[in-house]
């Protein structure tokens, strides 16, 4: 994550929050939990050792926090709700890449007592999904839904077969993007 792109969010986060009526504790609060999570993910990106395993976990659950307020304050419509689901997409983003750093530690110290190998880390969603606009829109699916089954694809992408869904999902799977849950008929998808 670069500082510039941290920064920048958190200047977005202080302009949307400006249409909060200015005694609102709600507004004071946003704030300071994007405050926190600017401090500690700027310090993430400056050390070479990154976050301790506590900050990064305080990290996570100011984001959680952040969410929450974002839900909030959408439906007080002191702002465009969307802004606000614009946001709670960016933050979960950065909560997934603190979440894979924390894996790619694991990865990287030995563990003597595990002899079985550990799967690589997942890159960046991103970079993994150039050209891949339908996994993509898979994936935005995920993020308003708990789940989802091959059968509810084919109502979002009615000219693509079954067979095309189904390695969709399998490419993001392979690439870690997202678990399969059950079986046969019953399989279902969830974001990783």
């Amino acid at each position: 994550m670069e500082s510039s792109y941290l920064i920048k969010l958190s200047l977005v986060l202080y302009k949307v929050t400006e249409s909060i009526p200015d005694g609102e504790p709600l507004r004071s609060c946003i704030r300071e939990k994007a405050n926190s999570i600017l401090e500690n993910l700027i310090l993430l990106s400056k050390s070479p050792a990154g976050l301790k395993k506590e900050q990064q976990g305080q990290t996570e659950t100011d984001i959680e926090s952040l969410l929450a307020y974002f839900k909030i304050a959408g439906e007080q419509e002191w702002a465009n709700k969307e802004y606000f689901m614009v946001l709670a997409k960016e933050y979960k983003q950065i909560k997934r890449e603190i979440e894979q750093s924390l894996e790619k530690k694991k990865v990287e110290k030995p563990q003597p007592s595990n002899p079985t190998p550990v799967s690589k880390p997942v890159s960046k969603p991103s970079k993994v999904l150039a050209g891949k606009k339908r996994c993509k829109e898979i994936l935005r699916l995920l993020e308003n839904r708990d789940s989802l089954q091959v059968k509810d694809l084919q109502e979002v992408f009615p000219n693509v077969t079954k067979r095309t869904l189904r390695r969709d999902f399998e490419f993001l799977l392979n690439q870690g993007l997202v678990k399969r849950v059950g079986e046969r008929s019953d399989t279902e998808y969830r974001l990783g």
